[in-house]
């Protein structure tokens, strides 16, 4: 999941997140950044993630946030932050989301040029298998 400066609506793919969902009547087709690629938008509605902070579990629900399964990562946009009077502070490799009285509500680690927002996965992360 990453905090993202050019999109302007937060894009899920994983529909796992969603708490509550509708299928689009017909879906869109949305240009990236670039203009040189398109993205399917198949449905949109709330979803939820998870994290913890200080020691803390945290949820942390976006409304219409676009379903966009063929995109590579969920993507939070500032642009809809700043409208709810977030804030994102950057410091060195890493960045905190601040609700307008300062409570930290989101991290994010910079890796490369991206900032990844640490979310706690509901779904193992490791698969097992047996052979005979």
């Amino acid at each position: 999941m990453l905090i993202n400066f050019g999109t302007s609506d937060h894009c899920f793919v994983n529909k796992k997140l969603f708490i509550s969902f509708i299928l689009l009547y017909q879906p869109t087709i949305e240009l990236t950044a670039s203009k040189e690629s398109t993205f399917n938008v198949i449905g949109k509605r709330k979803a939820k993630i998870q994290m913890t902070i200080d020691g803390i579990k945290r949820n942390i629900t976006f409304k219409n946030v676009l379903y966009t399964p063929n995109l590579r990562s969920n993507l939070i946009s500032m642009s809809k932050l700043a409208e709810k009077g977030i804030k994102v502070e950057f410091n060195e490799h890493k960045a905190q989301v601040k609700t307008k009285n300062g409570t930290i509500i989101m991290t994010a680690k910079q890796h490369s040029h991206l900032y990844a927002v640490e979310t706690l996965s509901e779904t193992p992360t490791a698969l097992v298998t047996q052979a005979k």
